[in-house]
């Protein structure tokens, strides 16, 4: 009896490929086992801001942690700005953003993924008075 051990590294490898790349001779009384590593945890975020209470066109940071790398973070608001949408820093701590303070109320997230494609979503809304 045969046991064949296929260990899947990555998203791509494709086990009907391994067979027909790989030569052995399977009867059928053989085992296929197929090793497949375990899930790896989504990333985790947070949000908040400095200060908490600023004035309008005043600069605040914009922070966010990770509790372990990710392979895209991204940053959005509504409505849109600027200073705070686009690509944000992947590795795993605490990242700070300098932005003007918005001028009407604006919700802040930030997106991370990790292996797996798991993701985790934080916002924060500033309300303007």
């Amino acid at each position: 009896m045969a046991v064949i051990v296929v260990s899947l590294l990555s998203f791509s490898e494709d086990v009907n490929e391994y067979v027909r790349t790989n030569s052995f001779s399977v009867q059928s009384a053989s085992v296929f086992q197929a090793v497949v590593p375990p899930s790896a945890p989504k990333p985790l975020v947070s949000i908040s801001v400095a200060p908490g209470i600023v004035d309008t066109e005043a600069n605040i940071a914009v922070s966010w942690e990770l509790d372990r790398d990710a392979l895209f973070c991204l940053g959005t608001s509504d409505p849109s700005d600027l200073d705070w949408d686009g690509e944000k820093d992947v590795s795993t701590g605490m990242h700070s953003q300098q932005i003007t303070s918005p001028s009407t109320n604006t919700t802040y997230t930030i997106e991370c993924i990790g292996r797996d494609a798991k993701s985790s979503v934080a916002s924060m809304e500033i309300i303007v008075e």
